[in-house]
């Protein structure tokens, strides 16, 4: 029994998870989950589900759609309906759609004002695609920040950037910026 919660420690919607309202503990939460059949599904059938019910399609980028999971989870009331209107399965169109909001829930800026800021990238050579990242940690010094990223290498998986706006990373991308909560 150990070693089976061990494998399919995820706990859905609506029970333990939610008992935090910490973004550090629902990403620690995804950390390893992997994308399985080429893009069919993940290693962990009720992520699965839960991202199925918030738009994910089998074959679709998911790193978005991550990110719009860790909202779900853990924003509350009308900040978290207007936020999941305003997140598209695509980094632009997401980046599009919060500029263009007028709820006073959200901010765009050049650096994180906060953890659980979404952190968007744009392709360096194809403008229209991109990535996405929940950022998980800011130095004081804003030298560099850590994000959990879905869709990183097929998985859920920390990651320590940088501020690339001019130059793309080895990915191919360009630091867009950062989509904020207000009051958080």
């Amino acid at each position: 029994m150990i070693a089976w919660l061990k494998k399919h420690w995820y706990v859905p919607a609506g029970l333990l998870l939610l008992s935090s309202s910490s973004v550090q503990s629902i990403v620690n939460k995804t950390i390893g989950i992997r994308e399985t059949g080429g893009g069919s599904g993940f290693s962990n059938k009720a992520f699965e589900a839960e991202m199925k019910e918030l738009g994910w399609q089998s074959w679709w980028s998911w790193c978005v759609m991550y990110a719009k999971y860790t909202w779900s989870h853990w924003l509350k009331g009308t900040k978290r309906d207007q936020a999941m209107k305003l997140i598209n399965v695509n980094s632009q169109q997401t980046w599009s759609n919060f500029r263009k909001d007028t709820s006073g829930y959200f901010e765009l800026s050049d650096k994180p004002k906060h953890i659980g800021a979404i952190a968007i990238w744009q392709g360096a050579v194809n403008s229209g695609t991109g990535h996405a990242g929940i950022v998980t940690k800011i130095p004081a010094d804003y030298s560099y920040f850590e994000t959990s990223e879905g869709n990183y290498n097929n998985q859920v998986a920390p990651v320590k950037r940088y501020y690339n706006y001019n130059t793309a990373n080895s990915e191919g991308l360009k630091l867009r910026g950062f989509i904020n909560v207000k009051g958080v």
